[in-house]
């Protein structure tokens, strides 16, 4: 009993409010940054502030563990600054091209994607990540640095052969060759325009008239028309009808309206020195001089005299061979007596007349109104089945007949890029094959199915899903995960068993501490031992073990059911952990001890609970902020006087003690006694007997 009466009940009260106090005890954060863990600052009026991460309390600066985020600080206390696996955020989002591999990874404060732009090459990857591969090259790649190299020249306005000449050896009829824009109109231009095989076979070739046009197709518009008032030149251009034999109201009929058959032959009935009017016939002529040829005539056919004219577009089969507007294609309504330009639609026929068939209306033809509709999809640059995506659904597009791309590097992505029959057969940007489902990664484009998930203890490819549940749509030994982030991809996740130690997980497994499937709970899940040392071996950041636990003490932990579950001299105790945005104690093994004397050299025997919850035992941490054996504490004053061993006896206004055992005593100034008292643990834990010793 120490002098002036106090008795041992009251210095156990005292003990129990200087650790309710501190709230110091079973922390688990590492040295709360910024201090290494020793002796954090005062504050208050007098002392001033405390540094970013800490907040001041009863006088004394103590550390606020948040969860880590990237910003070069030490959020969750645990000594490291910006800890990869809970700072890193995955995938890269928003960019494109090759730094659409990459992964988000935090660098001086700062959260980026670890894969750049870079300057453009012809590679056939979209190196400096705008959305198209190889730009800059366009038409030259194959030829620059890096490229493919010379080709067979095709008809595709660049130059493929590399010799610095475009299209060369392929005129005049380029568009009938190997990547040509394919047949068209023929028209009267030296040129095999529709590709069968013949120049200037126009259905309307004929002889020379008097119209403007190269009737002939010899290159000459009008020639050897004597007297042609149609041909470009002075006056007198369009006159009159007359019976002459000329076209002289240059509408490409010769003599119409005046020419009627009597007596066996065409004559100008209209015409001075003509037979006059007559009734109407259907013989191709103006029999009543009104101006139009065979009206009021039902049912008119060619019959009657005279030669047969030549077939225009007006529905009537002027040329006598039982064939309405023969030889006037799909452009008849452009044609002379056609119904003229109308509004072009997808039915491969020039409606507005302006040259050009179905324009406007590509790539989607299919889709446009007047089109075909939906139909399969083909690997042809189209949207043949019009759901808005193209060449969707079909494997290996670049190998299937159609424009190009055509083969390109292999990458892992399901297909076969480089159209050698073999898919995913290599990952051309690492050398190494193509990761299947279940099968190690480090980033997404290690894997076919360009996803790549995990943690630091194992990265594994997997697979969309869309049946949330145990298993859902995942094969055994895998569960379809909600993604809970916004716009995440549900995926696949394996499986791993609950565990609360080494014990319970396979061999090569380990206890881990994790976080549940929302990311806002701790779990202990069994997990591939990381690649690094087995407790209690020394360490300096959670890499250095095989549980990715390494305590503010510098030695691996693992997570324990009992003492039985740590090494030789360590035992189970309950020690808070901070992660998954929240916090909860964990038992794991520390260093065992009754006194001071029975730990490393700068480290103290720290009050902890044991795993049963029953009593108060000795673990070796480092010093408590606050003064030695038997120095005056207070902790009822600003700033208080704390404790190295975080008990105050007399109610938190005496002086400090520490823990002690039967066969280890007290060290001067403080005993002999050495006695039996109750310890009360903050965050929940309650109160707890253990063995103190008796100040002077």
């Amino acid at each position: 009993m120490r002098a002036g009466g106090t008795s041992v009940a009251a210095r156990a009260v005292a003990c129990a409010l200087a650790l309710l106090a501190a709230a110091v005890l079973g922390a688990g954060c590492r040295s709360c940054g910024g201090n290494s863990g020793k002796v954090p600052p005062e504050c208050g009026p007098d002392a001033g502030e405390c540094p970013p991460g800490y907040f001041c309390q009863s006088g004394v600066c103590l550390c606020d563990a948040q969860p880590e985020v990237c910003d070069g600080v030490d959020n969750d206390c645990d000594e490291e600054v910006d800890e990869a696996d809970r700072v890193d955020a995955g995938p890269c989002t928003g960019v494109q091209g090759a730094c659409a591999a990459g992964t988000m990874e935090c660098a001086g404060g700062v959260l980026a994607c670890n894969v750049q732009p870079v300057a453009e090459t012809c590679d056939g990857v979209d190196g400096d990540c705008d959305g198209t591969v190889d730009n800059g090259f366009e038409g030259v790649c194959a030829c620059a640095p890096g490229g493919a190299g010379p080709g067979p020249e095709t008809c595709n306005g660049v130059d493929d052969d590399c010799n610095g000449m475009v299209d060369d050896g392929l005129a005049p009829a380029c568009a009938c060759a190997p990547g040509g824009p394919g047949p068209g109109p023929e028209t009267c231009n030296g040129v095999d325009d529709d590709c069968n095989g013949a120049v200037d076979d126009v259905p309307s070739i004929g002889p020379e008239t008097c119209n403007d046009a190269d009737d002939d197709c010899n290159g000459m518009v009008d020639d050897g028309v004597p007297n042609c008032g149609c041909a470009p030149g002075p006056p007198p251009g369009p006159v009159a009808e007359t019976c002459n034999g000329v076209d002289d109201d240059c509408n490409g009929v010769i003599d119409d309206g005046v020419m009627v058959c009597s007596g066996g032959a065409s004559l100008c009935a209209c015409a001075p020195g003509g037979p006059g009017p007559s009734a109407e016939t259907c013989n191709g002529a103006d029999d009543d001089c009104d101006g139009a040829v065979d009206d009021g005539v039902a049912g008119c056919a060619c019959t009657g005299c005279g030669a047969a004219a030549a077939e225009t577009c007006n529905d009537v089969d002027d040329d006598c061979n039982g064939t309405v507007d023969d030889g006037l294609g799909p452009t008849c309504a452009c044609a002379p007596g056609g119904p003229g330009p109308s509004v072009e639609t997808c039915n491969g026929v020039d409606d507005d007349c302006d040259g050009v068939v179905d324009d406007g209306l590509a790539p989607a033809c299919a889709c446009a109104p007047g089109g075909p509709g939906p139909g399969p999809e083909t690997c042809n640059n189209v949207d043949d089945d019009c759901n808005g995506a193209v060449d969707d659904g079909v494997p290996a597009c670049a190998c299937a007949p159609g424009p190009p791309p055509g083969p390109t590097a292999e990458v892992c992505n399901a297909v076969d890029d480089d159209c050698d029959g073999a898919i995913d057969e290599v990952n051309s940007l690492t050398g190494a094959p193509c990761g299947a489902f279940g099968d190690p990664c480090d980033v997404n484009s290690d894997c076919s199915s360009q996803l790549c998930v995990g943690d630091v203890f194992e990265e594994y490819c997997s697979a969309p899903c869309a049946m949330i549940g145990d298993p859902g749509d995942c094969p055994a030994g895998y569960r379809c995960w909600d993604n809970p982030s916004v716009g995440g991809t549900d995926y696949c996740r394996r499986d791993y068993g609950p565990c609360a130690s080494d014990a319970s997980c396979a061999p090569g497994e380990v206890c881990a501490i994790t976080c549940d499937d929302l990311g806002t709970g701790i779990v202990t899940e069994c997990r591939p031992a990381f690649p690094a040392s087995a407790p209690p071996a020394a360490c300096t950041t959670d890499a250095g073990c095989t549980t990715y636990d390494c305590f503010r003490t510098d030695v691996c932990t693992e997570v324990c059911a009992a003492d039985a579950d740590c090494a030789p001299g360590y035992r189970c105790v309950m020690l808070n952990e901070s992660r998954c945005g929240t916090s909860a104690y964990v038992p794991r093994c520390l260093d065992a001890c009754d006194c001071d004397t029975e730990c490393p050299a700068g480290q103290y025997c720290q009050p902890y609970v044991n795993v049963a919850q029953t009593l108060t035992v000795g673990a070796c941490d480092n010093p408590y902020p606050g003064g030695g054996p038997n120095a005056s504490c207070n902790l009822t004053i600003t700033p208080p006087l704390t404790c190295a061993h975080a008990i105050c006896d007399q109610s938190g206004t005496g002086n400090c003690t520490q823990l002690c055992s039967a066969t280890c005593g007290c060290p001067a100034p403080l005993g002999p006694g050495c006695f039996n008292t109750s310890i009360t643990f903050g965050g929940g834990l309650g109160s707890h007997p253990g063995m103190v010793c008796e100040t002077p």
